[in-house]
């Protein structure tokens, strides 16, 4: 198995806690770590700054920032001091803030959104662009500007990504089908810009809920495929796998055989056996990197980390 997984560190944890469950993580075998740029939570930076001193080989990067709290020369400044202390595995996750910004503040504009990477790119350095474009294919990442990826899941703001960003992080479900209209909206992106690469790297985000009864990891699931619904970010997939989308009032409110079908094409909800299975799957299709995003407060994402590790890295990994 080839594909890569990145986790997403419990948002609500102290830094020390969030510090010690990426350092397990590196440990475990996972190639990446993220940390929410939550107005409600510790401030990322600060968190991937004391990881790198306790990491060797893990990917760090905020998943995700926006441009609404920080600006782009804060982004560029904060990115590149972390780049300092962790060259080559550092990155830049930037998004519209729609569920990370404090009350009444509204999300970026994808126009704002679309700049600030440009200029994020820019103040970096001849635009990390240059990492798909022009740069030798090989070239050792620590001698590359860190690369600047895009949240992306509608139609618009994939394209938008595919134009400017040096990754896209996806969430629009799953399937193949869904996969199949993340590719090609980003593919249109690159070509409307002009750009040389067209197949510009992916990263998909995803729930993962494991747990030995499977009904348990579809219910943990819920509540978050309710608002990710609502957020309208599984409306792309929905419409190419020819789902209807009705606006669902509750969590509670979706009906459990509907609710089972969009875990088992939306996500990673299961027992760890299929779980594993439908990663399996994802990497035979060449999806290369999943980011994993564990349901629950601290203790259950320390919980779910080891459990995830046994059954989804390959022994060589670990």
């Amino acid at each position: 198995m080839a594909i890569n997984l990145h986790v997403g560190a419990p948002a609500s944890a102290s830094i020390e806690r969030q510090v010690a469950f990426i350092a397990r993580a590196e440990t475990l075998g996972f190639s990446g770590a993220g940390v929410a740029d939550d107005a409600r939570f510790v401030d990322p930076f600060e968190t991937l700054t004391a990881a790198a001193g306790e990491t060797s080989r893990i990917w760090l990067y905020p998943a995700v920032t926006n441009p609404v709290t920080r600006s782009a020369a804060a982004q560029a400044k904060s990115i590149q001091a972390l780049s300092e202390v962790a060259p080559g595995r550092v990155k830049l996750a930037i998004g519209a803030g729609d569920a990370a910004l404090a009350t009444g503040t509204r999300p970026s504009k994808l126009r704002d959104l679309k700049k600030a990477v440009v200029d994020i790119r820019e103040i970096l350095g001849e635009g990390s662009i240059a990492l798909f474009d022009r740069v030798p294919v090989g070239t050792p990442s620590e001698l590359l500007p860190p690369p600047v990826m895009m949240a992306a899941s509608g139609p618009r703001t994939l394209e938008a990504a595919g134009a400017v960003a040096d990754e896209v992080l996806v969430t629009s479900g799953l399937s193949l089908e869904a996969r199949e209209a993340v590719t090609e909206a980003i593919a249109e992106g690159a070509i409307q810009a002009r750009r040389r690469v067209r197949q510009v790297p992916i990263t998909y985000y995803t729930l993962v809920s494991v747990h030995e009864d499977r009904e348990t990891a579809i219910e943990r699931a819920r509540p978050w495929i309710h608002f990710w619904l609502k957020q309208g970010m599984f409306r792309l997939s929905m419409r190419a796998m020819g789902i209807p989308a009705p606006a669902f009032p509750t969590p509670e409110s979706i009906p459990t055989q509907f609710m089972r079908r969009l875990a088992n094409t939306l996500v990673l909800a299961g027992t760890p056996h299929e779980v594993a299975a439908k990663v399996a799957r994802l990497d035979e299709d060449g999806v290369s990197t999943l980011f994993c995003m564990l349901p629950g407060g601290p203790k259950m994402h320390e919980q779910s980390l080891g459990l995830i590790a046994g059954h989804l890295l390959p022994v060589g990994q670990r």
